[in-house]
Formats: structure tokens, sequence, C-alpha cells
């Protein structure tokens, strides 16, 4: 491709850098996303370390492989859907293990850019009940326990007594166990995608 070292560059010259939250919370309102699902979606399209693994995968594919198939009268688009597509299930289970995992994580989204507490993730629920109960641990050991429980919101009146360590740990639980279930069937992929697309012979 005419240019593709300066097209390499531009996109990976694009994470060196940050536009910050404001930035990021104006763009997402200008393109109306704020407080929808696909905010949790659209931002993780797009990743240029998934674009590298990829595109280094892609590479170590036999050309022969694709040649015997066009000489066999294939198209390109059957090329792609019978040779490069099988080929490429180990990088394409790694980087779905890889995004699955961030978004799964991601509590930061659904804190600054999503109010509706319907669509909010797991990890942002979580996150809110260890910082109440931490708040409340708090100021129960400042001696202002009792002005503290006249401003306690349903939430932190329900988490009275439980520690916030324990609310670690369950939220450690929770967020694991789904990757815990999934991983399994993935390890065979996993390993050999990112062995195979990390080196370049």
């Amino acid at each position: 491709m005419p240019g593709r070292k300066y097209i390499v560059f531009f996109f990976f010259f694009t994470t060196l850098f940050s536009g910050g939250l404001i930035p990021t919370f104006i763009l997402f309102r200008q393109i109306h996303i704020l407080d929808t699902f696909w905010v949790l979606v659209l931002p993780s399209l797009y990743n240029f370390f998934n674009a590298i693994i990829m595109k280094t995968f892609f590479d170590g594919i036999p050309e022969g492989l694709s040649e015997s198939a066009r000489i066999d009268g294939a198209s390109e688009l059957s090329v792609f859907a019978r040779i490069i597509l099988p080929l490429s299930m180990p990088v394409l289970a790694t980087i779905a293990l890889f995004v699955g995992v961030g978004v799964w994580n991601d509590w930061f989204t659904g804190q600054f850019f999503i109010q509706n507490e319907k669509l909010q993730p797991a990890a942002t629920f979580l996150n809110k009940m260890i910082s109440e109960a931490s708040f409340q641990s708090m100021t129960s050991s400042s001696g202002n326990s009792g002005s503290a429980i006249q401003n306690m919101t349903e939430t932190q009146m329900e988490l009275r007594g439980v520690t916030p360590e324990a609310l670690r740990m369950t939220f450690v639980i929770i967020i694991t166990t789904p990757i815990i279930c999934v991983y399994p069937f993935l390890q065979k992929y996993f390993v050999k995608g990112v062995l195979v697309g990390s080196l370049k012979e």
C-alpha cells in the first residue's frame, strides 16, 4: 500500500497523547452518545495495539495460500472468508479477550459518561458501593457518626456493618467470575495468538 509507513506513524502518533476528560466529554456529547449504550461500545472498537497484532499475524500467513486460491479462480472475498478468516481465529480470540476484559473492568466510562443507572456497568456500580462503604467507615471512626447517618443515602444505610474489605473481595469475585468462565474456551487460541501476533520472522 503506498504511504503505509506514514499511515502507520499517524495512527501510532495519536496513541502518544490523550485529549483528557473534558475534550472527550465534549466529543461524546457532540456525537450524541452520552448516556447511551454506544458510549460503552464505540470507543472500544479501535485500538492501535490490536491493529498491530492483527497486521503482524496477517504478515505471517504464507502468501502461497492465497495465491493458490486465486489460481483456482477464487475471488478476494472468497480468499478472505475461506482461508484468511479461519486461520485468524487465534488472533481474533486474543483480541476478543483483551477487549472483553477491558470493557468488563471499565468503571470510568460508566462513572462519568452515563447517568442512567440501568446502563451503568457492574464495575461502576460496585465501585460506588466500595466508595460509599469506605466513606461510612471513615466518618464512623472520626466520631461524626451521628451526623453522617442523617446524611446517608439508602444504599449507605444498607451497607452499615459491611466492611470495605468484604466489598472489595466481593468486587473481585463478581468481576473475575465471567472471565474465568470464558477463558478456558479461548485458552488454546489465546496463547497461540499472543505468540504469533507478537513476533514476525
